[in-house]
Order: structure tokens, then sequence, then C-alpha cells
């Protein structure tokens, strides 16, 4: 099921559809429907032909806008471009250059390790943030039903995961499996995060440099707990965040698991 999930394009990486997992009402989520991944800006014209052969017909891109203006998207004109930033700004920071790291994060082993657990607060908790969620859901409702739709951040891990997350979740996908796709960035990811560290390395600027250098490129178990946690003790379980933060109703739940379910 992992080798199908995830799939190959050689300016790309963690690209991953989310079908084939099983929900509480026994039906699973459809194949070619809904992919995640890291940004676009390296695809090259195979790569193209295959995500249109592949049936996407629509990409959302979570990023801010000085992220998509230093690291544009390349796409086909066949392809409909929707921009839909979660933060004004990247808060997870796991596109940054390895300087930058240094400058942050350097003194602290665990430094890139708490940068990352603030900003999943912040992805949970902050407005603007959460109106994107909402607006993310209307895109799925309103196109679903006759297109493949990718979506994806920087890294496809964090602002993606979160996504991901909220709308497995609607979909009815149990927490095990919405936990092992979180987790599976680290598979779908390894050759970008061996490069990152490999360039760390050469760096030769201590063992704290290499440890946030690899929290801030991988998802850990650590990330997704924060996430659920502050969903259940601050908003009562995903579904109710769902409900009253994101203001998905059961009708339009109903309506989401009708177009994105066999």
């Amino acid at each position: 099921m992992t080798s199908r999930r995830i799939l190959s394009l050689s300016g790309g990486f963690n690209f991953r559809d989310l079908g084939g997992y099983p929900t509480i009402g026994q039906s699973t989520v459809k194949w070619h429907k809904l992919v995640r991944s890291g940004y676009l800006t390296d695809l090259v014209d195979e790569d193209l032909k295959k995500l249109i052969d592949y049936g996407i017909d629509i990409v959302i891109d979570l990023r801010s806008e000085s992220e998509v203006i230093s690291y544009p998207d390349r796409l086909s004109e066949e392809i409909e471009y929707i921009k839909l930033p979660i933060f004004s700004q990247d808060q997870t920071e796991s596109n940054i250059s390895l300087e930058k790291i240094y400058q942050l994060y350097a003194k602290n082993s665990d430094g890139g390790f708490q940068k990352i657990m603030r900003s999943y607060r912040k992805l949970s908790i902050d407005r603007h943030a959460q109106r994107a969620y909402r607006h993310f859901f209307e895109i799925l409702l309103k196109y679903g039903n006759k297109k493949g739709i990718l979506f994806h951040c920087s890294a496809g891990k964090d602002r993606t995961g979160m996504c991901a997350l909220l709308l497995l979740a609607a979909l009815g996908v149990r927490m095990e499996d919405i936990r092992k796709d979180y987790m599976l960035t680290n598979v779908a990811s390894v050759a970008r995060v061996e490069w990152r560290i490999s360039e760390a390395k050469k760096m030769q600027l201590g063992s704290n440099f290499i440890s946030s250098v690899r929290d801030l490129a991988t998802v850990r178990n650590e990330y997704f707990d924060q996430l659920i946690g502050i969903l259940e003790y601050q908003y009562g379980g995903i579904i109710q965040y769902l409900k009253t933060e994101i203001g998905l109703t059961d009708v339009e739940c109903k309506e989401l698991r009708k177009i994105y379910l066999n």
C-alpha cells in the first residue's frame, strides 16, 4: 500500500495519495482524488505530465506570500492554481536556509524541536489558520466531484499535515491511520532530509545545529501528539473542532464522504 501511496516525481518530494485509507463506516478513501506534497518549484516537464495523467486538476498552495514569491510552483496551464495561505509567513521554518537555522537554533539541541511545537499550537488556535481550513473544505466541496486536488506547503508536512489530519478525520478515517499518514513524511522525504543533513554536516557547526536541522525537516510523534492534545483539551476533539471552529456542518461532512469515499 505504501509503495502505491508515495508518488515518485524527479523534481518533487513527499508526494502522497490519500486514497485507500479505511473508514469507521467500512468505506475507503478514493484514489486519484486527494494528493498531498511538498512545494512544486522544481518539477520538470515529465513531472507535470505525470500529475495531469494522475488526475490532478487543481493545486492548493498553503504557503505564505513570501514563500510563493521565493519558490513559485511550476505548473501546467491545464492545472488550476489556488493560493490559500495558512499563515502570513512560514511559522514552521521547515524550508529556511541552513545559515538561518544556525543563527536561530545552534545554541540549543532542541531549538528546532521547540520551534515546531510552538508552531503546531498556532496551527490549531490561530483564527487566520482556522478561516483558511474553512476555505480549504469549501474548495474540496466545490470541485471534488469532477476534479482531482493536490494541496501542499513547503515541506508538505506541517500545514499540509494539519489539513490532511482534519480532512481524514472528517471522512471518518481512524486516528491510527491518520497518524500513520502523518508519519509517512519521513519515508516520502528521506532523500530531501538526508540532503539537508549532509549539507548541514559540511558546515561543521556542531551537533546542536544538526539536531535542529533534522527536527525542522522531519515529523515526530511528539508533534502529532501536540496537535491532538490541543484539539482534545481545548476544543473537545477533532470532530468538535471541525464543527465549532471550522464551521463544517453535518450536511457538508456527509457530502465530503459522498464525494471522496468509495
